[in-house]
């Protein structure tokens, strides 16, 4: 667990008795936070709303909404992402979940969300998948809001997924273990379980968000005369592209 430059350990790191298996350190650099924004999806022009009952999502219902507002009547309110089904939804407003309602992503589905105001969850209630553990990149929580925002998130048991919130305050309740990775500006972890980090995230695709290439190694070589008198434009086209992957030695730029 890394502190941000010019932090304590003691101080960024509250330890009320939980165990850290593995290292807690200051970093030496200030690591640079990748800016998320929403992708442009189609405007529905409305809110997903249920009041005792359920609402069942398919991929042609990704989009941008104004909020998610789950109401408990006679019976809690569930929105579900049917199995099998991607989703992607921009909530321009706030998601708001009344006591013992959820947001239940099934088997074989996944959900994105890309939220711009706070998320409430009120007892009982929860945002999961059907049954985690899963992959992480199941469920994932994107805050995009211009100012401040707040995301209190529940599961009624084990919690899977992702939550990129740099400039949020994320509090995680959940009622067993939790799967996966969590950025935010200020994180607070509230059961009794265990968390644990998806190593499966490292792989990443361009395409994912907030993803990003770096020149991690440069080495430089001398190249034979004899070699460099057959180099046209477009070899040297061929080397400046070789600067936008991760990384290479100098036998890339032979070849």
């Amino acid at each position: 667990v890394a502190v941000g430059l010019g932090g304590a350990v003691e101080d960024g790191i509250k330890d009320l008795g939980a165990k850290v298996t593995g290292d807690k350190y200051v970093a030496t650099i200030i690591e640079p936070i990748p800016d998320v924004t929403a992708p442009v999806l189609p405007d529905k022009k409305t809110s997903l709303s249920v009041k005792s009952g359920t609402l069942t999502l398919t991929s042609a219902d990704s989009g941008t909404y104004t909020e998610i507002d789950l109401q408990k009547g006679k019976d809690a309110s569930v929105l579900e992402i049917a199995g099998g089904e991607n989703v992607e939804l921009h909530i321009t407003g706030d998601i708001e979940l009344d006591q013992a309602c959820e947001i239940v992503v099934r088997d074989g589905a996944t959900l994105t969300i890309y939220v711009d105001g706070d998320i409430h969850c009120r007892e009982g209630s929860g945002i999961n998948t059907e049954t985690p553990p899963e992959e992480a990149a199941t469920l994932q929580l994107f805050a995009t809001g211009e100012d401040k925002q707040y995301l209190d998130i529940k599961a009624k048991s084990d919690w899977t997924g992702t939550i990129y919130g740099p400039d949020a305050d994320v509090v995680l309740y959940a009622g067993g273990d939790v799967y996966g990775s969590i950025v935010a500006d200020s994180f607070e972890f509230k059961n009794g379980g265990n968390f644990y980090y998806d190593e499966a995230l490292r792989e990443v695709t361009i395409t994912d968000p907030g993803v990003r290439f770096v020149v991690t190694k440069w080495n430089e070589g001398k190249i034979d005369s004899d070699i460099q008198d057959d180099f046209d434009s477009q070899d040297i086209t061929k080397i400046g592209v070789l600067k936008e992957v991760e990384s290479f030695d100098s036998k890339d730029i032979l070849n």
